[in-house]
């Protein structure tokens, strides 16, 4: 399987157990990983290879 999963809210409490989940439980590769959060500078401490962006969907404003 090569879908590419989307995280949002990845560097949240919430978030962050499922991209756990994903990769320690389910063995999902980093590089089928795709985080979002409104802040970017909670996310550089996650795997590499897996890409992250800022995203507010409320506004629906996006930072790549």
């Amino acid at each position: 399987m090569s879908d590419i999963l989307l995280v949002t809210g990845a560097s949240g409490h919430f978030g962050r157990r499922v991209l756990d989940h994903l990769m320690n439980i389910l063995d999902v590769s980093p590089e089928r990983i795709v985080a979002t959060t409104r802040k970017p500078a909670g996310l550089t401490d996650l795997a590499l290879g897996m890409s992250r962006h800022a995203l507010d969907r409320l506004t629906g404003q996006t930072n790549s």
